[in-house]
């Protein structure tokens, strides 16, 4: 009878996985199905702009300055470096002499960064294409496809500015620049996050990060300014005993 048992009670346990990967399959194919979708959304706004930029290189004179007008006034927010260029070569010639207090202030008490303009004029996305702008620039980054995941941040922090994934985003967002060697991109990204979000749960590790950039490019004493910043306004945090490792 055990014997009986045990064999029934296998082939319940046998059912239910079976069940639990039909679902499973039938998730992904649902995410992937939503990817699709995007990416669809994506290249069919991209042909639209593309088309419009045809039409205003072939407008009057008169009417392209107007729209050259229009689109400076209707600039949305982008996270790329482009704009930053001067701010980055300041920071970088003068990190020698850099205090911790300085780089506070760099960091907490200055103007906001200068954003680079977009030709793209703002479409706030809907919360559940925010939600899938998002899910899909998270699998791109975690799947190694950072060209792709950029551009769905970027679209997704243009689009969404106030976006309850904007921290996140940002933190993916610069590591997927990082890991492309746009080292000057990811460190002002992850500035952005720094400062826009004290509270965030990446704001730690958003240090860390840039302290990493840092070390890498080279720039020893903005590394150990950023972990000494680090230790003091997060003592507690699995980041600040990592940092006060690295700076032994």
């Amino acid at each position: 009878m055990r014997i009986i048992d045990q064999q029934q009670d296998m082939l319940t346990l046998t059912e239910q996985l079976v069940r639990i990967e039909s679902k499973i399959e039938s998730k992904e194919k649902q995410l992937q199905k939503i990817i699709n979708d995007q990416s669809k959304i994506i290249q069919n706004t991209d042909a639209f702009f593309a088309q419009e930029s045809q039409k205003k290189t072939s407008s009057p004179p008169q009417a392209e300055a107007n729209s050259n007008e229009k689109m400076s006034m209707e600039a949305v927010p982008s996270v790329t470096a482009t704009a930053l260029d001067n701010r980055s070569a300041i920071v970088s010639s003068s990190a020698t002499e850099m205090s911790t207090t300085a780089v506070t202030a760099t960091l907490t008490t200055s103007a906001p960064i200068p954003l680079a303009q977009s030709t793209h004029p703002i479409q706030q996305l809907s919360a559940e294409s925010e939600k899938n702008t998002y899910s899909a620039a998270y699998l791109a980054a975690k799947a190694g496809r950072y060209d792709e995941a950029i551009r769905l941040f970027n679209l997704l922090l243009q689009n969404n500015p106030q976006s309850e994934y904007s921290d996140q985003a940002l933190f993916w967002l610069g590591s997927s620049q990082n890991n492309l060697g746009q080292h000057q991109a990811a460190i002002e990204t992850f500035k952005r996050l720094i400062e826009i979000y004290p509270n965030s749960q990446k704001h730690t590790e958003a240090y860390l990060s840039l302290a990493n950039i840092y070390a890498k490019t080279d720039q020893k004493a903005l590394e150990k300014n950023i972990l000494t910043i680090l230790i003091e306004q997060h003592p507690d945090s699995e980041q600040a005993a990592q940092a006060k490792l690295l700076l032994q």
